[in-house]
């Protein structure tokens, strides 16, 4: 997990995302966006696969917790940074065929990705706010 990602850890995703939107245009986070993929290994180059791991995760986040104290809770309402983190490096490395092992570098970009993602739809879409709370 990459530094910036350590420090915030333990606050809700959906608090990064809103951090994200509050800062940053539009147009800065598509600048992230091709930064991040540039940093992608060339087996995570395919917009496609990007755009399916995307999708497995917002279904991740707009389903309701199982059991515990959350239960019924919405995941995208409750679920810290880390846990998302580990959720999108579980997800790849059930679903995704790798031809080399999953890099620190990759699934580092791949969750900046999937975050930045997230506060693109965000901030168009009334939806995807109600989800993340």
């Amino acid at each position: 997990m990459h530094k910036t990602l350590v420090k915030v850890k333990n606050k809700k995703l959906s608090e990064l995302v809103e951090n994200i939107i509050n800062k940053m245009s539009k147009n800065e986070i598509l600048q992230c966006v091709q930064s991040e993929s540039s940093l992608l290994a060339p087996q995570f180059r395919n917009p496609e696969l990007v755009m399916d791991l995307n999708n497995a995760m917002l279904e991740f986040l707009d389903s309701p917790i199982l059991a515990g104290k959350n239960k019924g809770e919405i995941s995208a309402t409750v679920i810290k940074v880390e846990g998302a983190y580990k959720a999108l490096k579980h997800m790849i490395k059930k679903d995704v065929k790798l031809l080399k092992p999953l890099d620190k570098k990759s699934m580092d970009a791949l969750f900046y990705l999937h975050v930045y993602d997230l506060a693109l739809m965000a901030s168009e879409k009334r939806a995807v706010r109600k989800m993340l709370g």
